[in-house]
């Protein structure tokens, strides 16, 4: 059970790092949600069809931009073409059954913003692996692949265009797609099945779309599964990476460099269905049971390696042990939601509540959805995003205005105007809320009074990317990152830790 507390305030300043950019969903045979007042909301409406892959994107408020199936089939073949609608629910660009991906591609698309290109997005789009029910075009013999189009939202009164259609990146790929943003918080990286070889990690920066790299699969699987990434870097000994997990196994993910590392086959469970917790230390599986033959669904704590140094499968938690949940999908709300087949005659989504504790609890049957009644198609995917706009520790999400906090048992929330709060054993630290390092000699630095020897300093962006970190700290981050660069204004995050073992985090806000 979680708890939701709404609170009013006016004059307690705080910040909420789950974004908005995905709180309105498309999916399915016509469905959509709305998560702008904190809980979904089922809106009418949409155009969206599809049985599988899908994705939608808001901007920084919450307002809907423009949504996609990621591709279709050729017209006789009954399904849809494949279309990018845009906010009013009209049609921006069909791609007539031969542009995009595929109709059945699990994640059949992902949204992220063109870098140095205001009110620019790529929109990229995968193809099914069933790509030839439909016909083999002779000049794509493996499909369409990955493409992307490109889409300027200043068009139109607004309402966006395309101004590049049907760019092909990589013909031999199919189902998975995953995006992740780069270390320098600007750029991006776009992970695929790069044909049956291995993972393929494309770069996205001004210069465009560029392969940085292909990572070759465990010798025991070939297929091409969805892939799905932490919201941020796990674990402060490795600052660089999130982890990525795909059914062959979880991998580490150098933000900066595009690098894969395999960490893990879990056992050679190899699940379809998995999804990370908003704070990233704890991945959730759909795992057969080898016994039973049921599926289960398991919890594996992906912080124990850097935590205690024992392995991640033999972290292993059954949390539910008959799960009939299908594609998992993180939400604004903070919760995991996941599909279920119900007879053929509705889908179902149920949630995994409170997925940032060790104890979450499931719900099924949340919401209810008719299949289509004329071909009975139910949908099995829910809109792929990427995962950074999801990032959330349960911290302080108190900003002007109504807010809403979800909090899940064992959590506490500590409403304080002026000081940060410690995680344990107060330490009499005071910090910051504000730098201007503008050298003008006052707020210059970010110091700490009453810092003690040996503390342990990070600095962690909006997205969750270490920009700053020094294991004696000397009141010395000027809002700089690691190579002496100067970071953007923002809020930032800082986490402290002491040689004695007191811990505590907080924000402040940078401002030249």
């Amino acid at each position: 059970m979680n708890l939701r507390v709404t609170f009013i305030f006016l004059l307690l300043v705080g910040i909420s790092y789950s974004q908005k950019e995905a709180n309105v969903w498309h999916f399915g045979i016509g469905h959509s949600l709305d998560f702008n007042s904190g809980s979904p909301v089922q809106t009418s409406g949409s155009q969206m069809y599809t049985f599988e892959g899908c994705t939608s994107y808001c901007d920084e408020n919450g307002n809907l931009l423009f949504y996609s199936n990621g591709g279709g089939r050729i017209p006789a073949s009954g399904q849809d073409e494949g279309k990018i609608w845009n906010k009013n629910n009209q049609v921006m660009y069909d791609m007539q059954g031969t542009e995009g991906g595929g109709w059945s591609a699990a994640q059949s698309s992902v949204v992220v913003p063109s870098p140095g290109e205001p009110n620019v997005y790529y929109l990229f789009t995968m193809e099914e692996i069933e790509f030839d029910l439909d016909g083999v075009v002779p000049s794509e013999p493996n499909g369409r692949g990955l493409r992307y189009f490109k889409i300027d939202m200043s068009l139109n009164g607004g309402l966006g265009d395309v101004v590049e259609a049907d760019v092909q990146v990589y013909d031999y790929s199919y189902e998975g797609i995953c995006a992740i943003h780069h270390a320098n918080g600007t750029d991006y990286w776009i992970l695929i099945n790069q044909d049956i070889s291995g993972i393929g990690v494309y770069s996205v920066t001004q210069s465009g779309v560029q392969l940085a790299g292909v990572y070759p699969y465990p010798a025991f699987y070939s297929g091409s599964s969805i892939i799905k990434s932490s919201p941020n870097p796990v674990g402060i000994g490795a600052p660089c990476c999130n982890k990525v997990m795909t059914s062959a196994g979880l991998y580490d993910f150098n933000l900066s460099t595009g690098a894969l590392t395999f960490e893990s086959d879990l056992g050679a469970a190899l699940p379809y269905y998995f999804e990370f917790s908003p704070n990233g230390s704890y991945l959730y599986a759909s795992i057969l049971d080898q016994t039973s033959s049921v599926f289960q669904l398991v919890q594996y704590n992906v912080f124990a390696p850097f935590q205690t140094g024992q392995t991640v499968e033999s972290t292993a938690q059954v949390i539910e042990p008959n799960f009939s949940g299908l594609f998992m999908q993180l939400a604004p709300d903070g919760k995991i939601y996941f599909t279920e087949q119900s007879f053929g005659f509705t889908t179902v989504l149920g949630t995994i509540n409170c997925p940032n504790t060790p104890v979450p609890t499931v719900s099924s049957g949340v919401l209810s959805y008719e299949n289509d009644p004329i071909t009975s198609i139910g949908f099995f995917s829910l809109p792929n995003f990427p995962s950074w706009i999801f990032y959330n520790s349960y911290e302080a999400q108190i900003q002007f205005g109504p807010d809403t906090v979800y909090l899940c048992p064992g959590d506490t929330l500590l409403l304080n105007a002026n000081e940060e709060p410690a995680d344990s054993n107060t330490v009499e630290f005071t910090f910051p809320n504000v730098i201007t390092p503008n050298s003008d000699g006052i707020n210059d630095l970010f110091e700490i009074q009453n810092l003690t020897e040996n503390t342990e300093v990070i600095i962690l962006n909006r997205w969750g990317n270490v920009v700053f970190i020094s294991g004696n700290y000397q009141n010395n981050w000027a809002g700089t990152d690691t190579s002496d660069k100067e970071l953007v204004d923002g809020v930032y995050t800082y986490k402290f830790k002491t040689e004695a073992g007191n811990v505590g985090h907080g924000f402040v806000t940078l401002i030249r």
